[in-house]
């Protein structure tokens, strides 16, 4: 019933794996983010105690303290019980394998202190982390499905807190929505190429730069580019689109980003709009 979808990334050379369009678009909102070095997309929690999952990036702290495990969580939370758990069965009988719970999205991130990490858990509504998933619509609003959906939100919480990690709940009313239509816009041009000269580029950009608040829309350049640099329209469509995505070319994401309509200059930025989102945990 959900939307899973790939977004190619260039910064991170790989698709990121997402399971629904809430997702996604919380996705492509971190893949903007200058700070992020990686993201790390239905991330098992450990079972037992772990390293920290920054510490395996340069830059990371000597410092920085394990996870202790979701078991060992939920003995001291007293959720034991939430704990998944299937039954396997061998020569002497059945016994209980507990389950890694999975996270949505963990953000590694690089600041003037070094690298830490951030999650972010998402759903839809606010109302659906009260539901577990996998259920009929009235079992999951039931009083066993809120304090199952509960515990587990819980567990992994205390699991990344303990060792520094913050979680943030994010819905889809979390984020503009024109600043995700123009993220989600932008980032397949970022993976394309051009035969275009470094210098050549720099030189394109900057006259994509030089009509950011006029009445001049791109499409107004896109001829005399072309025959400047003798290149197609379509190279210099992905120079401005890369440009922007890559915060080269510094516009308004809050408004629509389209090639025929002039260029807005940047009034709020999104990484300091959102930035309790990306700050670091105690």
């Amino acid at each position: 019933m959900s939307r899973c979808s790939q977004i190619l990334s260039s910064k991170l050379q790989r698709s990121v794996h997402v399971l629904s369009s809430t997702e996604a678009a919380a996705a492509v909102v971190a893949l903007h983010c200058p700070a992020l070095v990686d993201l790390l997309e239905q991330r098992c929690l450990p079972l037992e105690p772990a390293r920290h999952p920054a510490s395996l990036y340069n830059d990371a702290s000597p410092n920085l303290l394990w996870l202790p495990g979701t078991i060992r969580v939920a003995e001291r939370l007293e959720l034991t019980k939430y704990q998944p758990r299937f039954v396997a069965e061998d020569a002497d009988g059945a016994y209980h394998v507990p389950i890694p719970l999975v996270g949505d999205l963990l953000l590694i991130l690089r600041d003037a202190a070094g690298v830490y990490a951030v999650n972010w858990t998402v759903k839809r509504t606010e109302e659906a982390f009260l539901e577990r998933q996998g259920l009929r619509p009235l079992r999951r609003r039931s009083h066993e499905s809120v304090m199952h959906a509960t515990a587990r939100h819980r567990i992994e919480e205390v699991c990344y807190q303990e060792c520094g990690i913050p979680t943030h709940r994010v819905t889809r009313a979390t984020f503009d929505q024109t600043l995700v239509d123009n993220l989600r816009m932008l980032i397949p041009w970022d993976s394309r190429r051009t035969d275009l000269q470094e210098l050549q580029r720099e030189e394109m950009v900057s006259a994509f730069c030089g009509i950011v608040g006029t009445e001049r829309a791109p499409l107004d350049l896109l001829e005399s580019l072309g025959k400047q640099f003798r290149c197609e329209r379509r190279d210099c469509l992905v120079v401005l689109y890369q440009a922007i995505w890559r915060r080269e070319l510094i516009v308004d994401l809050f408004k629509p980003v389209l090639v025929n309509k002039p260029l807005r200059p940047e009034r709020t930025n999104p990484f300091h709009r959102y930035a309790q989102l990306f700050a670091r945990g105690a």
